[in-house]
Formats: structure tokens, C-alpha cells, sequence
């Protein structure tokens, strides 16, 4: 005969199961909060860690940029050769004023010492080891730290070659010019405000342990020349989210302890009747698609009931949510597309304006300087301005919204007011600049003056940006019942594989050098989008090295 078990002992059998079951579980969940303390310890490690490394790049990269911008230039290498103090005093020496920088250096091809200059507070000289020469074999642009009397310095280093060679690599090292900072502790405090941490430097051989239970530190070996550290700099955060993590790791640990129990003896009955049996029923459904079983779900609860109508839909829904989910993707990979293109000329402004508007509070400082850090702020904002138009105008010309305006226009009062408003800009480079009519001053066209306007003014702004000797020429000229509109220069050209690639959006001619070149690459797109709004097309000539021509056509009317 089956041995049969009563209610009681058959619950305060399961009830020592789940004592026994709840103790194991605060266990588990013990050790797994614990591990989650130790992932989100090394997760803020690792934080703190990139934090700090892009930081200590933060702080060379416009010692980075001196140091290669001013190393391909015709007059630095004529003055090396020549040794011209008054110069170097007028263009070198300046340097550390105009950058914020301690010491400056200029030597020949044979490593002899021509030039150097150091900041009034900063009395330092020959601070470049005779080793370091070596690694220009390798490099145009090297970086190292220094240990000297005065501190430490941070170096860049660049060798120096004519403005024909922007890359560094095609003529010989005419010399070499080196930029310094003093990692000081106005530089310190400048990191500890930026990174939210205390910043020390160290000596190498000392410990960088934690200095409490709750601290993050990370420290990285700061290299000389020779990649051997020589100096090291340490980020020490203290972290008050660790120590409230654990406090309430244990209290989840014991309040789960306490509920669990209560819990499962109240609502074991509950969970088999209004639990269990409908899940059944979800279950035979979802695997049969059974209509009885899903007839008996909608009479069980006013909740399983709305499950039952949920699940009618399901695959319905499901169909939904792939489509969805596939737009949800394209809809990433375009964010992902515009960040990566806007993200650099959206950034260059705004360091400019906080950078500069940071210095107006300085004090001691000059109205001179006040008035070129304002200018400074200016010209950014102005360039923020102009990306944040150019992005408005591709908005509208992708919501198919653009509006043309005819009017009559005198063109030779248009084309007159472009050739005054860049002639000082132009000229001011030592560049030539002409244009040409082809129709006398009384002569008027139909067209959209305003999209005429800026068609214009983006190709003979892409002149200006790309030419660094030479000419300039616009002009037009009558052909047929269309305007031949042109635009030519003497500059660095377009390769014929990336010429039609620059009427696309984010796109500059020369994908190596881009960044020396400010623009959001959107000009030439909205160009091509006006001339062909305006029953035109847009094409261009170019030759690497010799120059580019573009032209475009509107009718006449």
C-alpha cells in the first residue's frame, strides 16, 4: 500500500527545503554581489584608466600641432640655413607666448643648437638630449618627457622641411624645431579639475596603491626619449557610489533572507491556482496554438484573460518587430555616420571658445591679449555658426524643401560684391586675384539671387582654403541661353579617382590632410544640390599639385 503523507508534513517538508534553499540563494547572492563590486571596482578602474590617458594626450595635442604646423615652412628652413637671429626672435620666440608653452629650439641638420628661447618664469636651456636626433629616423614628429633642474618637461620634437612638403617625407631634414611644457603644479591642478581627481606625479619606483578602501587610482609611466618611464603621474579618485554599493549589498542580502520566507508561505497556494495552471495553458498555446486552451486562459483571470489577447496578436507583433528593429539599426548606423563626420568640426569651435573664454579670466591680463582672445572666440563661434547653417541647409535639401526665389539680378553687382568680399582675404595670402564678366554692367538674369549667392561664395571659399601661392580667377560667360560660371585655382588639387567623391556629404578632397583644413565637407553638397535646383549642373577640372577649375550652369531666362 502507497505510504501517503499528509498536508502538513508534506508542507513542513518543503518548507525545510526552502529554508534550506533561501540560505543557499542569500549565499549565491552574496558572492555575486560581491563579484558585481569587483567588476564595477575594475569597470571605474578601467574608466579612470582611459579618462587619464586621454587626458595626458589632451595636454600635447596644440604642442603636437605647433610642432608639425611650423616645421614645413620655406622661411624656417632659409632661416636655419642662414642662422638669422632677429628672425627666430620674431617667429620662433613668440611661440611660447602664443601657445602658453615654457621652452622652445631650433637645430640644423647637423644637430647643432641655433635658437633657443624659454619663458620668463622658466630660465631653462639645452634641455634636448644629443640622443634624441636618432629617432628622426623613424619619425617627423616625436614626443618625450625630460627630468631637468627646473622639473619636468614634456617635448615635442619635428623635423623641418619646405611648405612643399606638408607630410615630411619627401625632402631631407632641413632641421629641427622642439616645443616644451612644464608639467607644473598649475598643470596638475588643470588635470585634477578636468579628470574630477587628485593628480601627483611620482617617482617611479613608488607604490600606487589604493590610499583607502574605497579609493580608484591609476598611474601611467610618463617616457623619456628612450621609451624608459621617467616620471610617473597618478589619478587618485575617492568613490563614495563603492562604499554605498556595498552598505546596500547587505541589506538587499538580508531583507531578501526575510521576504522570501514570509513570501513563499503565503503565496504557495496562490502561485499553484493562479500561477501555475494558467502558465499551463500559455505554454499549450504558445507550442499548439490551440484555441480551447486559449478559450479556457480568457476565463481564468481578468489578467490572464488581457495575456490572452496579447498572445492573439503575438504573431502579428512579431513581423512588427523585425521591420522595427531593422529600422532601429539603419536608424544607428546613420547616427553612428554623422557623429563620426561632425563630431571633429563640431569640437574645434567649441574647444576654441571654451579655451580662450578660460584665459579672459586669467588674471594680469593685458588688453592687447583680452582683445585677441575675444577675436579668437569670435572667429569660433563664426565657424560654429557656419557648420550649424550648413547642417540646416542639408536638412531642408533632404526634406525635398527647398524654395526657389526668381528675381531679377544684376550679376555683375553680385559677382562685384563676392570679388570685394574676399579680395582683402585673398590678397592677403600674396595670392592674385581676378574675375571676368561676360555681360555688360546693365545686363539682368531671372534666377534665385540668394542660392546664386551661395553657390558662389562656397566655391570661391574652397579657393582661398586650398591655395597657398598662386592665383584665384571667377568669372562667367555667356553660353547659348545658359551663364558658364567658373571658378579657378593655383592650389593643391583633387586626384581624378576622389573628384566626383566631393560633391557627397563630410568630404574633403584628400582624406591624409583633412584636418588641416577646417570644414564640415558639407559646402560643395549643398552646391550641387542649388545648381541642380536651379536647372543647372556643377563639374570641375582639377590636376594634383597644379590647381582646380569648377564650373556650374544656370539658365538665363
Amino acid at each position: 500500500m502507497k505510504k501517503k503523507y499528509s498536508i502538513y508534513s508534506v508542507f513542513g517538508g518543503l518548507l525545510i527545503i526552502v529554508v534550506a534553499f533561501v540560505t543557499i540563494v542569500t549565499f549565491v547572492v552574496s558572492a555575486m554581489k560581491s563579484r558585481e563590486y569587483d567588476l564595477i571596482l575594475e569597470g571605474n578602474k578601467n574608466q579612470l584608466d582611459q579618462e587619464s590617458v586621454a587626458l595626458i594626450k589632451l595636454m600635447g595635442r596644440s604642442m603636437s600641432q605647433v610642432a608639425w604646423d611650423y616645421t614645413y615652412w620655406d622661411e624656417l628652413v632659409t632661416s636655419v640655413e642662414k642662422r638669422d637671429p632677429q628672425w627666430f626672435e620674431d617667429n620662433i620666440t613668440t611661440i611660447i607666448t602664443s601657445f602658453r608653452l615654457d621652452y622652445v629650439a631650433v637645430y640644423n641638420a647637423e644637430n647643432l643648437l641655433i635658437h633657443e628661447a624659454s619663458s620668463d618664469s622658466e630660465a631653462v636651456s639645452s634641455i634636448i638630449p644629443d640622443s634624441v636626433f636618432s629617432l628622426f629616423r623613424d619619425s617627423a614628429l616625436i614626443t618625450f618627457f625630460v627630468n631637468t633642474p627646473h622639473g619636468l618637461y614634456r617635448v615635442y620634437g619635428a623635423s623641418v622641411h619646405p611648405t612643399s612638403d606638408p607630410l615630411h617625407n619627401e625632402t631631407p631634414d632641413a632641421g629641427y624645431l622642439f616645443v616644451s611644457k612644464k608639467w607644473d603644479d598649475a598643470l596638475l591642478s588643470e588635470l585634477s579639475t578636468l579628470s574630477g581627481t587628485q593628480v601627483s606625479l611620482i617617482p617611479v619606483s613608488d607604490s600606487t596603491g589604493a590610499a583607502g578602501a574605497y579609493s580608484i587610482v591609476s598611474a601611467h609611466n610618463l617616457p623619456g626619449w628612450d621609451k624608459e618611464p621617467v616620471a610617473k603621474i597618478k589619478f587618485l579618485r575617492e568613490s563614495n557610489l563603492l562604499k554605498r554599493y556595498r552598505e546596500s549589498t547587505l541589506n538587499i542580502v538580508l531583507l531578501l533572507s526575510a521576504s522570501l520566507l514570509v513570501i513563499l508561505g503565503l503565496f504557495m497556494y496562490v502561485v499553484v491556482k493562479w500561477v501555475t495552471k494558467p502558465l499551463n495553458l500559455v505554454t499549450r498555446y504558445i507550442e499548439t496554438e490551440d484555441g480551447a486552451g486559449l478559450k479556457n486562459l480568457k476565463t481564468t483571470s481578468l489578467e490572464y484573460c488581457k495575456v490572452g489577447l496579447l498572445l492573439s496578436d503575438h504573431f502579428r507583433q512579431t513581423e512588427e518587430l523585425i521591420a522595427a528593429k531593422k529600422m532601429a539599426e539603419e536608424s544607428d548606423k546613420l547616427k553612428s555616420a554623422f557623429l563620426a563626420n561632425m563630431s571633429h568640426e563640431i569640437r574645434t569651435p567649441m574647444n576654441g571658445i571654451m579655451g580662450f573664454a578660460a584665459l579672459l579670466t586669467e588674471p594680469g591680463l593685458t588688453e592687447e591679449d583680452r582683445q585677441s582672445y575675444l577675436k579668437m572666440i569670435e572667429e569660433s563661434g563664426n565657424r560654429m555658426l557656419n557648420i550649424i547653417n550648413d547642417l540646416i541647409n542639408i536638412s531642408i535639401i533632404d526634406a525635398g524643401q527647398i524654395k526657389i526665389h526668381l528675381s531679377k539680378v544684376r550679376i555683375n553687382e553680385l559677382t562685384d560684391h563676392i570679388y570685394e568680399f574676399f579680395r582683402h582675404e585673398i590678397e592677403g595670402k600674396n595670392l592674385e586675384f581676378n574675375y571676368k564678366k561676360g555681360l555688360d554692367d546693365e545686363a539682368e538674369i531671372l534666377t534665385d539671387r540668394d542660392k546664386l549667392y551661395a553657390i558662389l561664395i562656397n566655391l570661391v571659399k574652397n579657393a582661398s582654403k586650398y591655395t597657398h601661392e598662386g592665383s584665384i580667377m571667377f568669372g562667367y560667360s555667356l553660353n547659348e541661353d545658359n551663364l558658364l560660371f567658373y571658378v579657378s585655382d593655383t592650389g593643391i588639387g583633387i586626384p581624378k579617382e576622389r573628384q566626383e567623391a566631393v560633391f557627397g556629404r563630410f568630404i574633403q578632397a584628400d582624406m591624409n590632410i583633412s584636418r588641416n583644413y577646417e570644414g564640415a565637407g558639407l559646402g560643395l553638397s549643398i552646391s550641387k544640390a542649388y545648381v541642380e535646383e536651379l536647372g543647372g549642373k556643377i563639374w570641375l577640372e582639377s590636376v594634383p599639385g597644379v590647381g582646380s577649375t569648377f564650373f556650374f550652369t544656370i539658365p538665363r531666362r
